[in-house]
């Protein structure tokens, strides 16, 4: 039942990729108007999804309690918005 789990979460999560066609369909002031948003939210996302991945690294390595794990992500979420 895992698998279908995971192999149903892997093709959504593929699916989503597709989302960028829709900006083909859109009209060239739209798509003037809403580019730099799109641009600042991936940007945000590939930042945030490194660093909340190099978290678990970093927990293992160093032995940090839980109250700064908590500070570091309050602080990126910070950053980040």
């Amino acid at each position: 039942m895992n698998l279908v789990w995971a192999l149903g979460a892997s093709i959504i999560v593929s699916l989503i990729s597709f989302i960028g066609i829709i900006s083909l369909l859109l009209k060239e002031n739209l798509l003037k108007e809403i580019l730099l948003l799109l641009i600042s939210f991936s940007a945000g996302a590939l930042i945030g999804g490194a660093f909340l991945h190099l978290i678990p690294e970093a927990v293992e390595k160093t032995r940090i309690t839980m109250k700064y794990i908590y500070l570091l992500l309050l602080g990126l979420f910070c950053f980040l918005s």
